[in-house]
């Protein structure tokens, strides 16, 4: 659970700075085995997906 908390700090942290080598491939090797940091992850992607679409609508449509 622990190591839970750090992978998903990393997740997170991955949508503002690229990860290690290091720290890329234990993300990835977690979330092979642990179906809750990968729905985490899948959600943070989601989610900085629509925010990223949605800062680059124009201002007439946001308003809607």
């Amino acid at each position: 659970m622990k190591y839970c908390f750090k992978v998903t700090k990393l997740i997170s942290e991955s949508h503002e700075r690229p990860l290690s080598f290091a720290e890329s491939v234990g993300v990835r090797l977690h979330r092979l085995m642990c179906p809750r940091c990968d729905n985490f992850g899948k959600n943070c992607e989601s989610l900085s997906k629509m925010m990223k679409d949605f800062a680059t609508k124009p201002d007439n449509v946001k308003n809607k």
